[in-house]
Parts: structure tokens; sequence; C-alpha cells
């Protein structure tokens, strides 16, 4: 057997031992086999990409639902990191995100009580790029919403399994 056939298969064997899983890829536990989720639109639309590759499905109403996932208010905030010593103005900014959610059964049978998931992103600004760091800010806040909801998966995935 070639040496990098066998490094790849040696690398693959340790990654499967250690319990590695590629993100997306969540064991959830039956009682989410049908969820309906409720809140915010695009961290909704995040959290349901994920639940669909996990293979719970997505339904539109409480009747159909096995378990309800109900997300809360974004809340973005920012703050100043650090600011230019000649010009005085802002040049790093930390950006975080909240978001509470809770987990009932069909039933009205509260599974997971409120829990938060909290995330910080920094980044420069540079005042000769506007337009540029304006989107910056709005993929950042993609991202943030993108990871919320992997935090949100992975919370899920350790609910009880009865």
């Amino acid at each position: 057997m070639p040496v990098p056939l066998l490094a790849v298969l040696s690398l693959l064997l340790v990654l499967t031992g250690c319990g590695f899983q590629l993100r997306g890829d969540y064991d959830l536990p039956p009682l989410l086999e049908r969820v309906m989720v409720s809140g915010p639109q695009f961290l909704r639309d995040e959290l349901v990409v994920g639940l669909r590759a996990s293979d719970a499905e997505v339904v539109e109403s409480r009747e159909a639902a096995t378990a309800i996932i109900d997300l809360g208010r974004e809340r973005f905030s920012e703050r100043v990191l650090s600011v230019d010593p000649d010009t005085g103005r802002s040049r790093e900014f930390e950006v975080a995100l909240a978001v509470n959610f809770r987990v009932e059964a069909a039933d009205g049978t509260v599974i997971a009580p409120n829990q938060t998931v909290e995330l910080q992103r920094d980044y420069v600004f540079d005042e000769d790029a506007i337009l540029g760091k304006s989107r910056e800010r709005g993929v950042l806040r993609e991202e943030m919403r993108r990871d919320a909801a992997q935090q949100i998966l992975l919370r899920l995935q350790g609910l009880d399994r009865d």
C-alpha cells in the first residue's frame, strides 16, 4: 500500500475514533423527529437548514410537530474596541449577538427551558473603504446567525433521548 494512502486511512481512522463529524450532521433525539420552528426569519432559516441536514422534518403547524423550537428576538450590539490615536475615530469594533431559545413538546411540556446563545466577533473599520466595510458588517452578522444556529443544534443534540 502506498504511503500517502496509508496516511489518509490512518487519519480517517483517528477522526472516526474521536467522534469527529462534519458540521450540519447532528444526531438529534427522536423527540425532534418533526419540528416546528418559530422566531426571527434569518435565524430561523439557518436553523431549518441544519435541522433538515440532520434528517428532522420541519413542519409548519403545532399539530403536526413532535416538538416546537421557539427562537427569541435576535439582539445585536456593537462596541468600540480601539480608537485611532491620530484622528480619534473608532478603528476596531466588537459585534455581539445574543438569542434565546426554548424547546417544548407538542403537548406543551418544556423539554429545554430558556437558554441563551451568545457570540462575539470583532472587525477593523477603515473609513476609506466605507462601502466594503458596510458589506463586511452584514456578512459578519450572517455568519454569526449561522454560528448561533450551529450552537443551538449542538444543544439540541444533547437533549434527553427518552
